[in-house]
């Protein structure tokens, strides 16, 4: 998970300079423009986390080919209902859905 750290470029030239098969990029941008930007120049699956807030930023990210994948965190989001629909959006563009929760306060 770079969590947004990295440069775009760094991350390019660390994935595209190894043999990264068989994992996923988490995160590898700070905006989900990059990560799609990353997304569009490397080989492996990107998983989308910090830039998914909202139901819409599924679609945008379904609109821009940013990932295969995405974390919907449910406090984040909103609670139960708009997770659904997130969650019903990414399975109609078929996106994996990984979920997340923080408990306590």
């Amino acid at each position: 998970d770079f969590a947004g750290t990295w440069r775009a470029q760094d991350v390019l030239e660390i994935v595209n300079g190894v043999d990264s098969r068989g994992f996923t990029l988490e995160q590898p941008g700070w905006t989900m423009a990059e990560c799609a930007a990353i997304r569009s120049r490397v080989d492996q699956a990107v998983k989308l986390d910090d830039c998914i807030n909202s139901p819409r930023d599924v679609l945008d990210a379904v609109r821009m080919q940013a990932c295969e994948s995405v974390v919907l965190h449910i406090n984040r989001i909103g609670g139960v209902t708009p997770v659904r629909l997130a969650r019903d959006i990414a399975a109609q563009a078929g996106l994996r859905v990984t979920y997340s929760t923080q408990w306590g306060t």
